[in-house]
């Protein structure tokens, strides 16, 4: 590699050259590997030669950096190269490779074809060092370990990073350390586990009932015990004041505590016997146990508590050492059942009777000051009666209202032709109605002779009025006819007012009658209709009298008819 072969095919008399890469001198610098040919023309004469060459592969210094081994340790040297074909170590030998286990320089020839390279490495075996921490141990809560792995020359790793030759332990867990000189190490690791310090609990200083007793126990697993009083067993049983304690060893560790006991007499809340009141009211409860904290049946905690009927109540009286409970039942006494019924309505001139009497009432008090247990209403207002038996009083009301009977009128009798149909219609807006013939319309078309009654309900109250419709056998051949109501609200229906007459007249005048008698519209043309008007403008809603003097055709004596109409917006 990096060196290059001329190819002359120079020749006396040549005329012209052709190489294998299409070059057409007569020499060629040859330095990649590959087959090389020429071709030389002389005239009409051409010669052809061809070369191979071959470019020996790069061998690197394949043996390493010289390197630091530990005593015991070995090395494997090598040389392997692409294209090597001879190999040669400076102990003579000839393979590719050489296993390397103590101190010293190597190096190594490579033969390639005609190039040989070559490559020394430098290989130092040291001693490695001896890492020890101790043995796995156990210690007492509270004291701690010391681990040291001193090494002269040396550097050293611990499990958590340090890099100091001692480790202070004071927690249970696994320690290791890797102890370093040069290039070698060895590690070495311990287990700590931590007795408990023996965590003797007897428990809080207390305070107790007298007659009831208290069992400190101190057991643990394989321990032994010391009490106070000389006793060895795990626990003890305290019936009196006193202050008390056991000493537990278990292995190396010791663990103590105490405790006081107090004995004390209970409280003794009372709330009295059992009792009632009216439902209304309330009682203050007492717990009368004072030194005590109290809880109540409800969650509080004070020193009273306001009791309302029916329920169960109870104090519990805490003296810190003993808890007493005592309870009451407050009950209610009955109240008397008040009941007026309710609020209702009745027409004017009737009357309802409010009946408040209870057994064993000592006393009835009306809104108007009456004693009496029962009332007579028949005005509008509020009804209010207070009763009181046994102590407790109870109240009802009763609103009363009094309606006016609806002022109806449909129609005076009158006689009716066959093929004529007459009217019908009961004024009073906000009522119901229901007719004889079964409908519920304010107004009715009767179409035959017979009797019409309307029942017209406004609130509490009924009005009745009845027709009586009957056959004209004599001025059958030219009736009147005349509506008894109108709507002026331009439908077209019912909009204008006029009796009504299938034959012409030879005299007519109509009159309409406000309800203070005044003429409000009148004519003597037997087409004309009244529109509603008054004074120019529209009449309000209500019941007008109308008037006609009138004489058929080719009839001998004049005539009068009344009746009134209905105005409806």
């Amino acid at each position: 590699v990096g060196t290059s072969l001329l190819l002359d095919a120079t020749t006396p008399g040549a005329t012209s050259y052709l190489w294998s890469n299409g070059n057409t001198n007569a020499t060629l610098n040859a330095a990649l590997s590959g087959t090389y040919w020429a071709q030389v023309s002389n005239g009409n004469c051409t010669f052809t030669d061809t070369i191979t060459i071959t470019v020996a592969a790069t061998l690197s210094a394949a043996l390493g950096n010289d390197t630091t081994l530990c005593i015991g340790q070995s090395l494997l040297l090598d040389a392997s190269a692409p294209g090597a074909t001879a190999y040669l170590w400076n102990n003579g030998s000839t393979s590719a490779t050489l296993n390397v286990t103590s101190t010293g320089s190597y190096w190594v020839e490579a033969q390639a074809g005609a190039c040989i390279y070559a490559d020394t490495v430098n290989v130092n075996f040291v001693a490695t060092p001896i890492a020890d921490i101790g043995n796995d141990t156990t210690l007492c809560t509270g004291t701690t370990l010391l681990l040291d792995a001193t090494q002269a020359g040396s550097t050293y790793q611990w499990q958590n990073g340090s890099t100091a030759p001692t480790f202070n332990v004071s927690a249970a867990g696994t320690f290791w350390v890797t102890v370093t000189a040069g290039n070698c190490s060895d590690m070495d690791s311990i287990t700590v586990a931590y007795q408990a310090s023996i965590p003797v609990a007897l428990g809080n200083d207390t305070t107790l009932c007298n007659g009831s007793s208290l069992t400190l126990d101190a057991t643990f697993v394989g321990a032994t015990y010391l009490w106070n009083d000389g006793s060895t067993n795990s626990t003890m049983q305290v019936t009196s004041t006193g202050v008390y304690s056991v000493d537990v060893t278990l292995s190396a560790c010791t663990g103590s505590d105490a405790i006081a006991v107090t004995f004390v007499a209970p409280p003794t809340p009372d709330l009295g016997p059992d009792t009632a009141i009216c439902p209304y009211d309330s009682l203050i409860l007492q717990a009368n146990a004072p030194g005590t904290s109290l809880l109540w049946s409800d969650g509080s905690t004070g020193t009273s508590l306001m009791a309302t009927p029916v329920t169960i109540y109870w104090v519990e009286a805490d003296n810190g050492a003993c808890a007493v409970v005592d309870s009451m039942l407050l009950g209610a006494v009955p109240l008397p059942v008040v009941d007026l019924g309710p609020d209702t309505a009745v027409c004017e001139g009737e009357q309802v009777v409010l009946d408040a009497t209870q057994p064993n009432a000592a006393i009835y008090a009306w809104q108007d000051g009456s004693m009496a247990p029962f009332v007579v209403a028949d005005q509008a207002g509020m009804y209010a009666v207070e009763v009181t038996a046994l102590g407790c009083s109870n109240s009802d009301t009763m609103l009363l209202d009094v309606g006016l009977p609806a002022l109806i009128d449909i129609g005076n009798d009158t006689l009716l032709c066959p093929g004529y149909q007459v009217l019908l219609f009961a004024d009073a807006p906000g009522a119901s109605f229901l007719w004889n013939t079964g409908e519920t319309s304010a107004g009715i078309a009767a179409l035959r002779p017979d009797t019409f009654t309307v029942v017209v309900t406004l609130g509490p109250c009924t009005s009745i009025d009845t027709v009586v419709l009957r056959f004209n056998d004599i001025d059958c051949d030219c009736p009147l006819y005349a509506p008894n109501a109108m709507t002026t609200d331009g439908d077209g229906i019912n909009d204008q007012f006029a009796p009504l007459m299938p034959c012409p007249a030879e005299e007519w005048e109509l009159l309409i009658f406000n309800r203070w008698g005044e003429v409000i519209f009148s004519t003597s043309d037997q087409d004309q209709r009244w529109d509603g008007a008054a004074f120019g403008t529209a009449a309000p809603d209500g019941v007008y009298v109308w008037q006609l003097n009138y004489r058929p055709l080719h009839s001998s004596e004049g005539r009068l008819k009344r009746g009134h109409v209905t105005v409806l917006h």
